[in-house]
């Protein structure tokens, strides 16, 4: 077996329910990546999911099967969205500029978060972030797994509070950025830092990787046509 797939593996015993968690909800480090050797160049992420999925409604087996297949992943997130209407525009500008992503660079993509850990909302975040930050830990400890596992070399980040989640996550790490240089960054607004920032950082194991960050992609639409201007700068890049 490939060494990324038992890694992969071993990384989805870690999406169970934490133990102080009074939802019991999963986390859910990435859409479904079907188990195989491919790596994965571009990651697309945002702040954390919004749908939750709890042990009430599926065991923990038939998730972590769903994760690594896209067909199960979807029949389960339908049944789990039936009851909340239409899909989010979020969603649809994920969907469109992550298609876009991989139709224009041949590269592979993968939907990931940078807390895959569930809320409605940021609020909501924020709350399990005081009120169980043990939660949240995990959540970040699994998502610099994934991250270290793919290392991919474009990192597009969906949201000015996104970008700064997985800033103190990197720089918890020691691998990019100081504490001046992040007080800098929070007093741009993501227009600017859409236009003009991106960050680059090395991995431990020593290969290069760029963060650009963006508004946030409920305002993608289905072409991006206020994204134009950012999307040539990825593409400068990638290409």
């Amino acid at each position: 077996m490939n060494q990324r797939v038992k890694q992969i593996e071993k990384l989805l015993q870690g999406v169970a329910p934490h133990r102080v968690d009074t939802r019991n909800v999963f986390y859910r480090p990435f859409t479904p990546r079907p188990k195989s050797e491919r790596n994965f160049d571009i990651y697309l992420m945002g702040i954390n999911p919004a749908t939750p999925i709890s042990v009430q409604q599926y065991p923990l087996d038939c998730y972590m099967e769903a994760l690594s297949c896209p067909e199960k992943y979807i029949e389960m997130y339908s049944y789990v969205r039936s009851k909340g209407g239409n899909p989010s525009r979020t969603r649809l500008g994920i969907t469109s500029f992550s298609e876009e992503l991989r139709n224009r660079s041949g590269l592979n993509v993968l939907e990931t978060n940078v807390i895959p850990y569930p809320t409605r909302n940021l609020k909501e975040l924020k709350y399990y972030e005081r009120k169980f930050p043990q939660v949240i830990q995990q959540a970040e400890s699994l998502f610099y797994e994934l991250l270290l596992i793919d290392r991919p070399k474009v990192l597009i980040v969906y949201s000015k509070a996104s970008l700064l989640y997985l800033l103190n996550i990197l720089l918890g790490k020691n691998i990019v950025i100081s504490n001046s240089e992040l007080s800098a960054l929070k007093k741009k607004s993501i227009r600017l830092l859409e236009k003009e920032s991106t960050i680059k950082f090395v991995y431990p194991t020593g290969e290069e990787a760029e963060i650009f960050s963006c508004r946030h992609l409920m305002y993608y639409g289905y072409h991006g046509n206020s994204f134009i201007n950012f999307k040539s700068r990825i593409f400068k890049s990638l290409l």
